[in-house]
């Protein structure tokens, strides 16, 4: 009788042990899911917003200080700085949403085609003096609302995808 006691008291042990190792790893894979969800989504946000900086360029440019014989350097340094924020993404996105990619690539190629037309036409017309108009309404970017659109819904897909 004592034997079988022990016998069961042992096969409740390794149930429990069991039990309370499952627990620790469906816990282990519950936190290790959301904070790759949570890097992945500061990695799209990062990617949007090197497209938002991007698209301020025309404007940066427009209002430049004409007098100043280093403001062309500065400006020009920025953009470069956001050209490889884009480019970076770009890598990233590759290796943590090849989908998501796909639609943040052609993004970024109408960004650069629209966007950099924009900041090319700025540098030609004369700058908007400090004391001068604020409002700029000579700079469409509209047309890069559907990529902006298109890149967010991938996203959304993706995340929907592997948060459930």
């Amino acid at each position: 009788m004592l034997a079988v006691d022990v016998a069961l008291l042992l096969q409740s042990g390794v149930v429990a042990a069991v039990v309370a190792g499952v627990v620790s790893l469906s816990a282990t894979v519950a936190e290790g899911r959301k904070a790759r969800l949570d890097r992945q989504r500061q990695v799209f946000a990062t990617a949007f917003e090197a497209c938002a900086s991007y698209k301020e360029f025309p404007y940066i440019v427009r209002r430049r200080n004409e007098g100043d014989s280093g403001e062309r350097a500065r400006i020009a340094g920025e953009l470069t700085s956001v050209q490889r924020q884009l480019s970076n993404s770009q890598a990233i996105l590759q290796i943590e949403a090849p989908k998501v990619a796909e639609t943040y690539e052609a993004l970024v190629r109408q960004l650069r085609a629209i966007a950099g037309a924009e900041i090319r036409r700025s540098w030609e017309l004369p700058a908007i003096p400090a004391d001068g108009i604020q409002s700029i309404d000579d700079i469409d970017l509209s047309s890069l609302a559907p990529y902006e659109r298109a890149y967010q819904e991938n996203v959304r897909k993706h995340l929907r995808l592997f948060s459930g």
